[in-house]
C-alpha cells in the first residue's frame, strides 16, 4: 500500500502499528462508500453524493475509469503506464501494468496463468478536493475453472490539466487473492503446463535420491545441467533466518543443528559428500568452483568433485587478478588460490590493505545478479517456487549480505510465480583513511538495499542498512559491522537525502562509527519529528569481530563520549507539520530531546506528561515504576553531557532573543 506522507513517521518497530492503524481507519470509510458510489452502466455515469465536485471532475473520473478499463481489456500495458503519475521506481509500476494487462505474471516476466477483468459497474468512489479514491472489483478467470474475486484500490490526483492519475495503490487484497487463485489453477493444471523441462526432471530425480538422503533441498541448474543439494539429517527452523529465531528464543526451544549438506551431480553421483554445514551456489564465490563450510572453516570443490582448497580457511576472498582466483586466510596467514586452482605457499610479508583494490566486492557498488536460464538455484518445493542465492561467505562475515537470499524466478520457467520480485543492492558510499597512534585505519562504507514489492504493507519498499568494513593495518585484519537499522521505503526516499559516514578511534580499543540513521524522535511539538540524523555506534574488537557496545538511546553519543562542538554539525531531516525540512546542525528542539532522553533512559518521571508519553515505549519504561530523581544513577559522562547540552540550549535562547 503506497501511503501518503504519514502524520508522524515511525521507527521499524512501530511501522506496522502505524500502518495497521491507517488500514483500520480505512475499513469504515469503505463501508460508508456503499452509500456513496459511482455507478457505471454502459455510458451512463451517475453520482449520488453531494460530496462529489463539479461536472468536469465527474467527467474526468469517468474518462479515467473507462480508459483504464479499456487498456486492461485490450492488454495494453504500455498505455496503462500513462495512467500512473511519474514515480521513482518505474520498473515496479511497469510490472503492475503488465500484470493487470495480462502480459506477465507476478514477477513481471513469466506468462500469467489466467486473465484479470475489472467489474466497472460496481466501483466505489470518493472524492476530496483534487483527489479521488476508487475501489475496483476484480474477477480472475481461466477456462472452466470458477472465477475468483478480488478488488484493487487506487488513489488518484488531478494534474494541472485536470486529468486524474494514480498516485497510490493498495495491492494487498489483490495480490493475496491473485496468489490464492493461482494455486487453484496450478492444482488443476498438469506439470506440462506449469514447469519447464529442467525443473520437472529435477523434481523427478529428487524422488530417486530420497532413498540415499533425507532431503533434496535445492537444485542448482548450470548450463541446463542440474546439481542436487542433498541433506542428511534434519534442517533446523532457523536455517534460513537465524537472527529471527533468536528474537523468539524465549518462546521457542532452540534445536541443535543435526544435518549435513552435500551435492549430487547431473548423473546422480555424489561429487561433494554430505558432511558440510553449508554449500554455496556453483560459481557464486569463485567461477567454476563451489564454496563449502564446516565448523566456520571454508574450502572449495570443483565440479568433478576434487577438493581444490581444503576446508581449513577462515575466509576466502575472490579476486580480480590476472594470476590468482582468490585470497585464502588461515589464522593470520594468507595464501593465493592460483588460476590453475593450486594453492600457493604462505605469502611472506603480506599486507591486507595492499590487496584491497583487487577484492572483487570492495570499493564498488553491485547488484546481486538475478537468476538466468543458464544458471539459477531453486528450492525443491513446487508450492514455493522460489530461487535462492548463497552469497560468498566473506560478504556474510563482513555483515554486507545475509546468509541466504531469495531471488526472482527466471523468465524461461514458463508460467509459475507466487511472489513479487526481490533484489539486493550493495551500494558503495566511499572510503575514509586516517592515522591513529601510528596505525592506519581504513573505513569502507556501504548501504545495503533490499528492494521489493510487498502487497501486505507498502507498494514499493526498500530496507536499507548501513555497513562499515574496517581495515586495521596494524593487526592486518578486516572487520565488518552493520547497523541493522530500517531506513525507509521508496515513497520517502526523495525527502531522505542525508548520507553521512565517518569513523574515528576513541582509544586503542574503541571506535566511533557515525552514519545517517532514522531515529524518528518526536520533538517538543507533537507534529514535529527528526527522521534523519547522525546516529552513533561504539565498536570494540572482540576476537575477529566488531561488536557494538549496548545501548538503546537514539543518540548514543550522550552515553559513551563527552560531547564537544563537533557533535553539533551534521545532516538532519525534519518532518514538521506534514512537511520535510533539512538542517546542517542540531536544532534546540533536538538538543532538548537529547537531554530528556538521558533522563528517560534511567526511568525518570517527567513533570511534563508530554515527555512521559514521548518515551513511554522506550527503555522498558512501560513495565517499570518511574521515579522522581535519577541523579544517583547518572554516570560522569551523563553529567558532563547534561551540562554541555544545557549550555547549548541557553546559548540558543540568547541567540533567539538577540534576533528579535
Amino acid at each position: 500500500m503506497l501511503l501518503p506522507a504519514p502524520e508522524g513517521p515511525g521507527v521499524r518497530g512501530i511501522h506496522d502499528a502505524i500502518l495497521n492503524h491507517k488500514v483500520m481507519k480505512t475499513k469504515p470509510i469503505l463501508v460508508i462508500l456503499a452509500a456513496v458510489v459511482m455507478l457505471l452502466a454502459g455510458s451512463a455515469f451517475l453520482i449520488r453524493s453531494k460530496f462529489y465536485g463539479e461536472d468536469e471532475k465527474q467527467q474526468q473520473l469517468l474518462r479515467f475509469l473507462n480508459g483504464f478499463d479499456q487498456q486492461v481489456k485490450e492488454g495494453n500495458a504500455d498505455s496503462l503506464l500513462t495512467y500512473f503519475a511519474a514515480g521513482k521506481d518505474r520498473k515496479n509500476i511497469e510490472r503492475l501494468a503488465g500484470l493487470l494487462a495480462g502480459i506477465s505474471g507476478l514477477n513481471g516476466e513469466n506468462a500469467p496463468l489466467f486473465g484479470v477483468c475489472f467489474v466497472t459497474d460496481k466501483c466505489a468512489v470518493r472524492t476530496t478536493g483534487k483527489t479521488a479514491e476508487i475501489v475496483i472489483p476484480v474477477i480472475f478467470k481461466r477456462d472452466s475453472l470458477a472465477g475468483g474475486q478480488s478488488s484493487l484500490s487506487l488513489r488518484l490526483q488531478q494534474d494541472r490539466g485536470g486529468k486524474y492519475l494514480v498516485i497510490q495503490a493498495d495491492v494487498r487484497k489483490f495480490l493475496s487473492d491473485y496468489e490464492r487463485y493461482e494455486m487453484q489453477v496450478k492444482r488443476q493444471a498438469g506439470d506440462e503446463d506449469i514447469y519447464h523441462l529442467v525443473s520437472r526432471m529435477a523434481y523427478k530425480n529428487s524422488e530417486k535420491l530420497k532413498t540415499r538422503y533425507d532431503t533434496v533441498m535445492w537444485f542448482d541448474h548450470v548450463n541446463y545441467q542440474t546439481y542436487y543439494y542433498v541433506i542428511k539429517g534434519k534442517v533446523i527452523p532457523d536455517f534460513y533466518y537465524p537472527e529471527m529465531h533468536g528474537a523468539f528464543i524465549h518462546v521457542l526451544k532452540r534445536e541443535k543443528p543435526d544435518y549435513k549438506i552435500g551435492v549430487v551431480g547431473p548423473d546422480l553421483k555424489e561429487i561433494i559428500p554430505a558432511q558440510y554445514d553449508l554449500v554455496h551456489n556453483i560459481g557464486g564465490t569463485v567461477d567454476g568452483l563451489i564454496e563449502v563450510e564446516k565448523g566456520r572453516k571454508r574450502g572449495l570443490y570443483n565440479l568433478n568433485g576434487k577438493l581444490v582448497a581444503p576446508v581449513i580457511y577462515d575466509q576466502i576472498y575472490p579476486l580480480n587478478d590476472d594470476q590468482n582466483l582468490a585470497l585464502l586466510k588461515e589464522n593470520n596467514n594468507y595464501f593465493f588460490l592460483k588460476n590453475d586452482t593450486t594453492v600457493s605457499d604462505k605469502i611472506s610479508g603480506f599486507k591486507i590493505a595492499d590487496m584491497l583494490p583487487k577484492f572483487r566486492a570492495f570499493g564498488k557498488s553491485l547488484t546481486i545478479p538475478q537468476a538466468t536460464p543458464k544458471n539459477f538455484m531453486e528450492c525443491n518445493e513446487q508450492e514455493l517456487q522460489e530461487d535462492v542465492v548463497i552469497p560468498p561467505s566473506c560478504l556474510t562475515d563482513l555483515h554486507l549480505l545475509p546468509k541466504v537470499m531469495p531471488q526472482d524466478i527466471p523468465a524461461f520457467r514458463s508460467k509459475v510465480v507466487v511472489s513479487w520480485p526481490k533484489q539486493m543492492e550493495l551500494k558503495y558510499n566511499g572510503t575514509q583513511k586516517q592515522k591513529n597512534d601510528g596505525n592506519w585505519l581504513t573505513g569502507i562504507y556501504y548501504s545495503v538495499f533490499n528492494h521489493f514489492i510487498d502487497g501486505r504493507s507498502t507498494f514499493y519498499m526498500t530496507d536499507e542498512t548501513r555497513s562499515v568494513v574496517l581495515v586495521d593495518e596494524k593487526q592486518n585484519k578486516i572487520f565488518g559491522f552493520d547497523t541493522a537499522r530500517f531506513i525507509g521505503d521508496d515513497r520517502e526516499s526523495k525527502n531522505l537525502t542525508c548520507n553521512e559516514n565517518s569513523f574515528k578511534a576513541i582509544n586503542d580499543t574503541l571506535f566511533e562509527f557515525r552514519t545517517t540513521g532514522n531515529p524518528y524522535a518526536r520533538l517538543n511539538n507533537p507534529n514535529d519529528y527528526v527522521v534523519q540524523a547522525p546516529v552513533y555506534y561504539y565498536l570494540h574488537v572482540s576476537g575477529d569481530k566488531l561488536v557494538a557496545l549496548p545501548g538503546s538511546r537514539a543518540f548514543a553519543c550522550t552515553q559513551y563520549v563527552k560531547m564537544d562542538d563537533s557533535y553539533l554539525n551534521g545532516c538532519y531531516t525534519f518532518y514538521r507539520s506534514s512537511k520535510y525540512a533539512q538542517s546542517d546542525h542540531l536544532t534546540p528542539d533536538v538538543l532538548e530531546y537529547m537531554k530528556n532522553e538521558i533522563y528517560a533512559s534511567y526511568g525518570y518521571k517527567f513533570t511534563d506528561q508530554y515527555w512521559n508519553n514521548v518515551f513511554r515505549f522506550s527503555f522498558g519504561r512501560v513495565k517499570i515504576n518511574l521515579v522522581n530523581s535519577v541523579d544517583d544513577q547518572l554516570t560522569e559522562t551523563d553529567k558532563y553531557n547534561l551540562k554541555w547540552l544545557d549550555s547549548k540550549l541557553q546559548a540558543a535562547k540568547k541567540d533567539a532573543l538577540a534576533s528579535r
